[in-house]
């Protein structure tokens, strides 16, 4: 593991850990950790050193002008939540700044009693409706 990686994924967790909602577990794109708030994963590492972010679309609108001058910024498509930080181009900070636009874009901000109820991912199967 690069030592630069290593290094943002120390402050990645000092970051982000102590954020209301903030969990780290498995990936569901990898075998890699990631991070997660209120059911929605927001960041996670690739093994080239690159950290791909969930933004949201509202965001990134919001952030257009910022985001597309930044190098290390790569945009998915004009359609997807998702930019890809390369670390290898870019600093600490903004990747720890990107992570925290991420968690304050997915999070739920609702009042408990407004949120829908956590999926139960995996545990019970999805059912069809009838037609």
């Amino acid at each position: 593991m690069p030592a630069r990686r290593v290094d943002l994924a120390a402050l990645l967790d000092a970051a982000l850990l102590g954020r209301s909602g903030v969990e780290k577990r498995r990936s569901r794109f990898s075998e890699a950790n990631a991070y997660w708030v209120d059911g929605h994963e927001f960041l996670h590492f690739h093994d080239d050193g690159a950290v791909d972010v969930r933004l949201t679309r509202a965001c990134i609108r919001a952030h257009r002008a910022v985001l597309e001058t930044d190098p290390a910024v790569v945009r998915r498509s004009a359609s997807s939540d998702w930019v890809e930080y390369l670390v290898t181009k870019g600093t600490p900070e903004i990747a720890i700044r990107l992570a925290t636009l991420a968690w304050e874009a997915n999070r739920d901000t609702r009042s408990p009693s407004r949120r829908p109820p956590p999926r139960r991912e995996g545990i019970v199967p999805k059912t069809r409706r009838p037609r």
